[in-house]
């Protein structure tokens, strides 16, 4: 059986397919974008006139209204003139006179009839002068004469002449005129006559013709009369939603059936606590009729539009974006590693300069990439340099104590008065061997940054201009450094190694906010803080201090990130740039020194770190050199040695002791305790390691000074990471010795502080290393 044939594209006709599809999805996109732009500029035309249109309608159909009602008044007012010179008119009969005379109901009764014809009126009410009907006459017959007493009544108890009836649906306007008998002044009143005109359909309609709208008559839920059918006034009788309103009023837009109308109104009358509303309706739907071929127009024009667009959009597609196209697919290549795809022919117009840009960019990271990797190797190799300085810190730390009992036998040996040339030979070879050990202990600690320190009083100008010279060259060219210090600076007391670092952290930290450079200012300066300048910065106290500014024009920190930064690892730098003990290591080591840091950033605007120490009085400390000559004076005292290593307490012991000491021995902390307590006698001196099972050098020292308080204190160390705790006892300061030591400076040392008990202020030497 034979294999089908296969086949492969080649490079360049895969690059061309791709090149295809990218150019293709291009000018979809840009086609789609035209004709977005497009709809959306046609919807919003539609959208603007339309609502400007329907707000022109509503702004006229509103005064339309307010006309009308105006219209109405207007029209009331004549219809209450004629109904009021009617009824004077029927009232100044003589026989209308001589018929209330007679006070013949029947009489009367009969008489009305003729009256309501002559008078026009579609009510006629004859009354006493006490109020009581004598006749009615209707043309509807719908007002009995039981009604027309209540509603005469209530008229007659508010005063008016002119009001408005209801009586079975039917509204009514009625005028009230007394019918006099004599002459003016001395006229008396002998009835009343009452005239009125039916408001119906008929009447709605006429005053809806003049006024342009349609017309509802109504009394609470219940309409007397409209323009309006029936069907639609029972639409109308269940809108309790259309109040009657005064002018100036807004409209209210209400649905009858399927049309909005906007309304307005005016109340006529309350009659027995009913209201008699005049409603006037605007269709709106009627009034915005033409906005449907508006409508229509637009949408049409719309289309035109996006068929135009579309068409000019393929055009500028097919034009300009082939070699933004082919731009984009050199880009997908480079995102694959390509480094080679072929550019295409480069121009003066927009796309051909960022095509050269492109270009420039792709040879640039070429070259970057090659750096990285050039970087990581190196940045392996720093972190191989780490794991090897803490793995000679912690050897140097195992190694100086073996190296301490080495140089103190052989110093024993050394004294023996019996030895042989060869074997004075021998022990000087052994001393030179440690003297060299000592040496490459001590430049494993220097390498590994874990050298004791020792505070003294110092300038700070002079340490920072020291470190002046190294900075700049730590920040990096792109940064301008300056050093601006005070004329008449204070003394401190502090550690001038741990005063570096903080110099160090911070700047390091500065240079990381300017990745494109800036400025980095240090300032010294005396500072007094009152209470109140104290108080702005919570945790400071009062006093004078000398004061280091820390000024950067870098990013700056928003108050989030100033809540935290003085925390242990807590780092904004992304992983493997910062380890988040740099600014952690600053606040402790000022904290130490009795002193305060503050800051000062806002986004954008850089970072200030104020440092301020307490002031010092006294000379500027000068490190002595190392006594080398040999001190025989004999020493006095009772000294408790406390070290986990037998070999380094044994020989310290027996170097003590031949010094004329007396020695108490403790391996632990625990056993130290003990000792002390079941030794009656005055203890002078505790020789103790920083670090020890159970309880460590310092705890030791503590608890003793509460019982002891004039015994004198001298710790071992030679590894600063494990100098925990505070040396600075209640009252009293606890010296160091350094490993590894010669039995020489030991008792030198240990005579030194029994003789003297002078006192100096040790200071945790211990650094961490961003």
């Amino acid at each position: 059986m034979s294999c089908p044939e296969l086949r492969f594209c080649s490079a360049p006709a895969r690059r061309r397919t791709h090149f295809c599809s990218v150019m293709t999805r291009l000018r979809t996109k840009l086609l789609l974008a035209l004709l977005a732009v497009s709809a959306g500029l046609t919807g919003a035309t539609l959208l603007v006139v339309r609502g400007s249109v329907r707000s022109g309608v509503r702004e006229s159909l509103r005064g339309d209204l307010q006309s009308s009602v105006r219209t109405f008044e207007l029209l009331e007012g004549q219809r209450q003139q004629s109904l009021s010179r009617s009824s004077e008119f029927i009232a100044t009969l003589p026989t209308v006179r001589a018929l209330m005379t007679t006070r013949d109901i029947p009489t009367i009764q009969d008489a009305s009839v003729g009256l309501l014809k002559q008078s026009g009126a579609e009510l006629l009410i004859l009354a006493d002068r006490t109020g009581a009907i004598s006749a009615i006459q209707t043309d509807d017959k719908k007002l009995n004469q039981t009604q027309a007493q209540k509603f005469l009544e209530e008229t007659y108890r508010k005063g008016d002449s002119h009001d408005w009836w209801i009586a079975d649906g039917i509204l009514y306007e009625v005028q009230l005129q007394p019918i006099e008998f004599g002459s003016f002044p001395a006229q008396t009143t002998i009835g009343i006559l009452v005239l009125g005109h039916e408001i119906n359909s008929s009447v709605a309609d006429s005053f809806g013709n003049v006024a342009g709208s349609d017309v509802v008559f109504r009394s609470g839920d219940t309409i007397l009369a409209s323009t309006f059918s029936a069907q639609e006034k029972q639409e109308l009788s269940r809108l309790r939603a259309i109040p009657a309103m005064s002018h100036g009023s807004d409209p209210v837009e209400v649905q009858i059936g399927s049309e909005r109308f906007l309304t307005s109104g005016l109340r006529l009358s309350t009659v027995q606590g009913i209201s008699v509303d005049l409603i006037v309706l605007k269709s709106l739907d009627k009034a915005t009729a033409f906005l449907d071929s508006l409508n229509r127009l637009l949408i049409g024009l719309g289309i035109v539009t996006l068929l135009a667009g579309g068409a000019l959009g393929f055009l500028i597609a097919d034009k300009f974006t082939r070699p933004l196209s082919h731009l984009v697919s050199a880009v997908k290549a480079l995102e694959g590693g390509d480094y080679e795809f072929p550019l295409a022919k480069r121009t003066t117009d927009e796309v051909g300069v960022v095509t050269n840009a492109f270009g420039n960019m792709r040879t640039s990271l070429k070259n970057v990439q090659k750096e990285q990797k050039e970087l990581e190797s190196r940045l392996r190799q720093a972190h191989k340099m780490e794991a090897v300085g803490r793995l000679a810190g912690g050897v140097a730390h195992d190694f100086n104590n073996l190296l301490t009992i080495i140089r103190g036998h052989s110093d024993l040996m050394a004294e023996r008065p019996n030895l042989d040339e060869k074997q004075k030979h021998d022990v000087e070879q052994i001393q030179k061997a440690a003297t060299r050990a000592v040496g490459m202990t001590r430049q494993l600690l220097a390498f590994s940054r874990m050298q004791v320190l020792q505070p003294r009083i110092v300038d700070l100008n002079a340490i920072i201009t020291d470190m002046s010279k190294m900075l700049p060259r730590l920040i990096g060219e792109h940064i301008e450094y300056s050093f601006l210090a005070a004329a008449q600076l204070c003394l401190v007391r502090a550690d001038p190694g741990q005063i570096e670092q903080v110099l160090m952290n911070l700047a390091v930290n500065a240079r990381d906010a300017m990745p494109q450079g800036g400025k980095l200012i240090v300032k010294t300066c005396n500072t007094a803080l009152d209470a109140e300048a104290a108080a702005k910065r919570p945790a400071m106290s009062s006093g004078e201090y000398e004061q280091i500014s820390v000024s950067d024009s870098g990013c700056g920190m928003d108050e989030q990130t100033k809540a935290h930064i003085f925390e242990p690892f807590f780092t904004t730098k992304e992983i493997g740039r910062g380890t988040g003990l740099g600014l952690a290591t600053v606040y402790g080591i000022v904290k130490q020194s009795g002193g305060f840091i503050w800051v000062e950033s806002s986004a954008g605007r850089g970072t200030t770190f104020d440092i301020f120490l307490p002031r010092a009085k006294g000379p500027v400390s000068v490190v002595e050199a190392e006594r080398i000559h040999r001190v025989v004076e004999r020493g006095w005292g009772t000294i408790l040695i406390a070290e986990d290593e037998s070999g380094v307490r044994d020989l310290a012991s027996q170097a003590l002791r031949a010094a004329g000491y007396t020695v108490l021995e403790a391996k632990d902390g625990e056993e130290a305790l003990r000792a002390a307590e079941n030794h009656e006698g005055q203890i002078h001196l505790l020789l103790t390691d920083v670090v020890m099972p159970k309880l460590s050098g310092v705890e030791i020292a503590e608890r003793l000074r509460s019982k002891r308080p004039e015994m004198q204190v001298l710790l071992m160390s030679g590894y600063s990471e494990y100098s925990h705790g505070n040396r600075q006892s209640a009252g009293s300061a606890m010296q160091m010795l350094q490993k590894p030591f010669s039995l020489e400076s030991l008792t030198a040392r240990v005579r030194q502080i029994l003789q003297e008990k002078k006192v100096v202020v040790m200071k945790d030497p211990g650094r961490e290393i961003r």
